[in-house]
């Protein structure tokens, strides 16, 4: 292979063959300059600064990145390099930025490379100012251009598709004296940027040769050992596998199945990725591709819209009466039954979804709600505020959300990544309040603006055991898909989720198009068609003050006010101020309304006692209202329902005690039970021929009855009273056959 004597890329002195950056400038001509000047405007001002929010994640990104892409940014830098001069040679130097960039290369070789590195980055990738101007810089040449965009708003770019792009191969066939993929002089500024696909997880791949240009490589080389030739040649690329001396064939066995035969990793392997703090910071200049912005649309007059913001304040204390009274059935692993909460759709007077009964707002409010310790009226904004603040939402929230999949609950909790629900919440915080956004708008928006693997709820080798309902019509398609197709799939039911959950909570209107029979359960209203969906969705002024924190919020006109309840100290009445409805609710298994007042709730001791089966029942039933009501009770309550409870201490049930029913026929054992004085002291007489014997005198009682010529039966099952004797005394023959016939009778064992 023909040696090239190209110095390091941040060189001045190397000899360029391409000389790439002069023949780009001479290239650029008047419409480079027209188009900077149309940014710059008149007065030559355009803003330097990037919102606080969007810097803030820069920074943020850039610290866990910088370290790995500065060891392989060298094309990247110089880049960045001729662009500065490009600056300087078209006299911007009057732009401080201009100024700043040119000094901070002046500088290369008298600071730790490392630190250098960093000052470049923060200079360049946090300036709207360098970044726009760059971005005009390259986007000069139609196909760079295009081609920033690709890695601007894709999540990668395999190198097939690249090549495609630019309609030629961008790596030379030979390798380099090291063994390395060598990229064509045309590209090798996007070599910065090459990495194996499989690698994209850890970011930068250690197959990648991570080495830092150095200006003064000619001088520090040892003269020995071919390195100054390394350091001179400096290729970036991927390694190609050597035949070393050390190499061990029986390191791997599958070894050659991951590289052509040449050793190298194969070139639909291979991708282009840029780090996720530059992806960020261009997208602050870039031109925005459809579906990179969220738009509002209007939506037709004629669809169907549920209006979330009152409902909440009608529907969550109604269902925190439920989970606090116990009517909601939990399964071993901890989830909601899903027949207690059809059961409870169906009671409850929810305003419910579209395609819902009822059963998905419920389950996914419930469980939002379960591990809480919300009472009916605690106020509904403090309710969402800690709802919506979670920092760590747990697995079962997380399962809800994605309630499309017929077994996530028997997905191990280790599987979900509880904290991708927050980020899909963040959604919120970026819609326009009051206006209307296609749901597929925001599914394309994610899609363009996640970075690696964007919202995963689940962890990627669980998705293999992931179900759909079979009623869903997409069952088979989801079962056969490759795990790629799997993943987003169950990144739009996440995101639908997480959006449904959201209007649950009155945060988010939705819109549906009334001629989409999959969003309106296929025109069976009755069930709930986990699979539905919505056409566009609404921020309300709820979800607003809850996630963008707009101050001034005033509930609906409608609402009520919260429910608050205050106990007379002279009755046992209950005033209610706010909604009756939900008090009558909450309080219905313990009182009644009041004929004197509207607002009033009279406790029924009536209900409550008839409810109870025992003293213990009763006691239960007056715990659980005092626990309702979440009130301290006034003495003149508390003496009244002492009152209540002493009434069952004066009928109390005797455990110990044995009942016998005697014949009304044998006048003998009647005159035995009222003569014998010793028989009368183990037994009680009671009406209807009845007696009492207590357990622990019971022996006596069968011993003394036994001496005066009588022992008991078995004992008869029913009402004693009904108990049947015989009247006449049996003939002798009579008794003959009965006898016989009792004793032809198995004896007992």
């Amino acid at each position: 292979m023909k040696k090239n004597n190209k110095k390091t890329p941040l060189d001045k002195s190397s000899n360029r063959s391409s000389n790439k950056p002069q023949a780009r400038n001479r290239r650029a001509g008047v419409w480079l300059l027209e188009a900077v000047g149309q940014v710059l405007g008149k007065d030559k001002q355009y803003p330097h600064e990037i919102d606080a929010p969007v810097l803030s994640q820069i920074h943020i990104l850039m610290d866990k990145d910088i370290i790995e892409f500065s060891q392989h940014s060298g094309y990247f830098v110089q880049d960045i390099k001729d662009f500065s001069d490009w600056l300087i040679a078209h006299q911007f130097n009057s732009f401080k930025q201009a100024l700043q960039l040119e000094t901070l290369f002046a500088r290369y070789h008298l600071e730790d490379q490392q630190e250098w590195f960093r000052k470049l980055c923060l200079l360049f990738f946090t300036d709207r100012w360098l970044l726009k101007f760059y971005y005009i810089y390259t986007t000069q040449i139609q196909k760079d251009g295009e081609f920033l965009d690709k890695l601007i708003w894709s999540k990668d770019v395999p190198y097939l598709q690249a090549k495609e792009h630019f309609g030629e191969e961008m790596i030379e066939d030979e390798y380099n004296e090291l063994g390395q993929l060598v990229s064509l002089v045309a590209y090798r500024k996007w070599d910065s940027f090459l990495m194996e696909s499989d690698q994209f997880v850890s970011l930068y791949p250690s197959i990648v040769e991570n080495r830092r240009p150095d200006l003064n490589a000619e001088d520090r080389a040892p003269k020995s050992n071919g390195i100054k030739d390394h350091l001179e040649h400096n290729y970036y690329g991927l390694f190609a596998e050597d035949d070393s001396e050390d190499y061990d064939e029986d390191f791997d066995e599958d070894y050659d199945e991951d590289y052509d035969e040449d050793g190298c990793i194969p070139r639909e392997d291979l991708i282009y990725v840029l780090p996720e703090f530059i992806q960020t910071a261009f997208k602050v200049v870039a031109n925005k591709p459809e579906g990179a912005m969220i738009n509002p649309v209007k939506i037709p007059e004629n669809y169907l819209v549920y209006q979330a913001e009152l409902a909440v304040y009608q529907d969550l204390p109604q269902i925190l009466i439920y989970l606090q009274q116990g009517k909601l059935q939990y399964t071993k692993a901890g989830s909601f039954t899903v027949a207690s909460l059809k059961n409870a759709a169906k009671k409850l007077p929810l305003h419910n979804f579209m395609n819902d009964t009822g059963y998905i707002k419920l389950l996914l409010m419930s469980t939002h709600l379960c591990n809480t310790k919300f009472k009916p009226t605690t106020p509904v904004l403090d309710i969402l505020n800690t709802v919506f603040n979670i920092q760590q939402p747990n697995e079962l929230v997380t399962a809800a959300t994605l309630f499309p999949i017929e077994n996530i609950k028997h997905i191990y909790n280790h599987f979900f990544r509880p904290k991708e629900l927050t980020k899909a919440f963040d959604l919120l915080k970026l819609l326009p309040e009051g206006q209307w956004i296609e749901l597929k708008s925001l599914l394309s928006f994610v899609m363009l603006n996640a970075r690696q693997n964007g919202l995963n709820p689940i962890h990627e080798y669980a998705l293999y055991d992931l179900r759909l309902s079979n009623k869903n019509p997409s069952r088979e398609i989801f079962w056969i898909s490759d795990i790629k197709d799997k993943r987003a799939y169950i990144e739009r039911l996440f995101i639908t989720g997480a959006l449904f959950t959201a209007a649950a909570f009155g945060l988010l209107d939705l819109a549906y198009d009334p001629d989409n029979m999959e969003q309106l359960a296929g025109g069976y209203p009755s069930e709930s068609f986990p699979w539905s969906s919505f056409t566009a969705c609404r921020l309300t002024p709820l979800g607003a003050h809850i996630f963008q924190y707009k101050k001034d919020y005033v509930a609906p006109g409608a609402v009520s006010g919260p429910l608050q309840l205050e106990l007379a100290t002279d009755q046992l009445h209950i005033k209610v101020q706010g909604s009756m409805e939900i008090a009558q609710e909450m309080l219905r298994a313990w009182t009644k309304p009041s004929v004197v007042h509207p607002n009033l709730l009279e406790l029924d001791e009536a209900r409550i006692i008839t409810r109870s089966k025992n003293k213990s029942d009763l006691v239960q039933q007056i715990r659980e209202f005092k626990d309702t009501v979440a009130l301290p009770l006034p003495d003149y309550w508390q003496a009244k329902l002492m009152q209540l409870i002493g009434r069952a201490d004066r009928v109390q049930q005797v455990q110990a005690a044995v009942v016998y029913k005697l014949s009304p026929y044998d006048q003998r054992l009647h005159a035995l039970v009222a003569q014998d004085a010793e028989l009368n002291k183990y037994c009680l007489k009671a009406a209807q021929f009845m007696l009492i014997v207590l357990k622990d005198q019971h022996h006596l009682f069968i011993r003394r009855l036994a001496q005066l010529g009588y022992v008991p039966s078995d004992g008869g099952q029913g009402d004693p009273v009904h108990f049947e004797f015989a009247s006449i005394e049996p003939k002798e023959e009579e008794l003959c056959e009965e006898f016989k016939a009792l004793m032809k009778k198995k004896k007992r064992k």
